[in-house]
């Protein structure tokens, strides 16, 4: 089936420190984000909002829809 010889999993070499450290990081987060869905709405809408409350253009975009919204009403 294959041209060349396929190389053993075995033989390769162990997974260096940067990959371990963000298969880490990808692996919380995949988990908080598994959470997340599995959350009720609103608990999920109130830690997004307290996590992204301070990021400047998450905050601006927030006002934004809140205050079309109002307008809309």
């Amino acid at each position: 089936m294959f041209q060349f010889p396929v190389p053993d999993p075995a033989d390769l070499p162990p997974p260096s420190i940067a990959q371990q450290f963000f298969a880490a990081i990808a692996m919380l987060l995949l988990l908080f984000s598994l959470a997340l869905w599995l959350l009720p709405a609103p608990f999920s809408r109130r830690i997004l909002r307290i996590i992204l409350g301070g990021v400047w253009p998450f905050t601006v975009a927030d006002r934004w829809i809140r205050a079309h919204l109002e307008h809309r009403q």
